[in-house]
């Protein structure tokens, strides 16, 4: 899955002197990962505003509505796969996918570490596509 297709009027072509990083989103992902009663619906809400060809959720529903029990998001050449089936308990993977097939041993990853691994996966995905990062992360933060 790329990013063909999402692209929005608000994101802007990437200036060669532009700041590439995702420090605002990294911040803001450590900090609300602590409240994870919501957290995922909240990630996915967001993903699926900004980069809604690379997003993937699954909702469990019931009388007060639907919780997310899983989240995948493709992100260049990494899937990210957020698991919460007794909520609001959750696991981050990551694995490489190349050409659509999952290629060696998904990476199970901590609360500490995702963060961090997916702002970087984001920030190449962006150089990549000659996106601005800041737009992109203004995209993700609400901005």
């Amino acid at each position: 899955m790329g990013m063909e297709g999402s692209r929005d009027a608000r994101m802007e072509p990437m200036e060669p002197h532009e700041d590439e990083g995702f420090e605002a989103l990294a911040a803001e992902l450590k900090l609300a990962h602590r409240d994870s009663s919501a957290f995922l619906d909240l990630l996915a809400e967001r993903f699926e505003r900004a980069l809604t060809a690379c997003v993937s959720v699954r909702r469990r529903w019931g009388v007060l509505g639907g919780r997310v029990v899983e989240l995948r998001l493709q992100v260049g050449d990494f899937l990210y796969r957020f698991e919460a089936p007794n909520p609001p308990f959750y696991t981050v993977t990551r694995q490489r996918v190349v050409n659509g097939i999952a290629v060696g041993t998904a990476e199970r990853l901590g609360g500490d570490v995702w963060p961090e691994r997916l702002c970087a996966d984001l920030s190449e995905l962006a150089r990549r596509e000659r996106l601005s990062a800041r737009a992109l992360e203004r995209m993700l933060l609400g901005g």
